[in-house]
């Protein structure tokens, strides 16, 4: 079923997409867009390409990453804890607690990220972050076979957060992945609306939904070498400064005043 706005966007942020395993994204864009395109492929890479032909063979690229932040298994010990390393920039501070969701191609299996408890921390280190190297998931697994039934050594993960609307009228979005599903979202429903107004551009038009940007954008490196395009578009979510105690000079974006065009990075 074709989803639009709001649903599709929570359809494709709740989609496990962790940089360098993108498929499931890439299979929900696929069957979003059916025929609504006048060509769509996926190479080799992960990235999907939709063309909406125009009236030149000039070619326009926009793009949106289908990837997201997440993790990497580096080692499960003994005792069925699963040690791994960030995709992609995580704060550590953020992640005491975190409900996840780790696996591959075949299964997938809940976790919690923790640490060494606060009673058993030295005082000196009460109020220091715990780097990532100390942290672990604890998936429930009482020792290391157990834990193996579920997942292997280079599975990957992704947390596990519920997408809600809140605000006057519902009118903000919280949820896991927003970076780049909304662009994705948006080239989405783009294309649709080419579609529905029968509106013809005087381009060649490449929506590229790309792989691996939270890692060093070699995603979208290998669709612009494919495309070739006279000029590109690139739709990201950003960070915003409305935030307390941010002075104004700090804040990159404000909530709510519409679109932002970066002129640095």
């Amino acid at each position: 079923m074709k989803l639009q706005g709001r649903e599709l966007l929570e359809y494709l942020c709740q989609k496990f997409g962790p940089t360098g395993f993108e498929n499931e994204v890439a299979d929900a864009i696929i069957e979003q867009l059916g025929n609504d395109c006048d060509k769509i492929v996926k190479d080799s890479f992960g990235n999907v390409y939709a063309l909406i032909k125009g009236n030149s063979s000039d070619r326009v690229m926009i793009s949106s990453h289908m990837d997201e932040v997440g993790f990497m298994i580096t080692d499960i010990d003994s005792d069925g804890y699963i040690k791994f390393a960030n995709l992609g920039g995580i704060d550590p501070k953020v992640l005491y607690g975190k409900q996840v969701i780790l696996g591959n191609e075949k299964t997938k299996i809940n976790g919690v990220i923790a640490a060494k408890a606060i009673h058993h921390k030295r005082r000196e280190d009460r109020f220091s972050v715990t780097p990532i190297k100390e942290m672990y998931i604890d998936i429930g697994a009482k020792d290391v076979d157990e834990a193996k039934e579920y997942v292997n050594i280079g599975d990957f993960g992704v947390f596990n957060s519920d997408f809600v609307f809140f605000g006057t009228d519902n009118k903000y979005a919280k949820g896991k992945a927003i970076d780049d599903r909304a662009g994705c979202c948006a080239m989405i429903e783009t294309i649709r609306r080419l579609r529905e107004e029968k509106i013809t551009l005087p381009f060649d038009t490449y929506f590229c939904f790309t792989v691996r940007e939270e890692v060093g954008l070699s995603g979208a490196r290998v669709a612009a070498e494919k495309v070739k395009p006279s000029r590109s578009i690139i739709l990201e979510s950003t960070a915003i400064g409305d935030i307390a105690g941010a002075p104004a000079h700090k804040r990159v974006a404000d909530v709510g005043n519409g679109g932002v065009i970066s002129l640095m990075d």
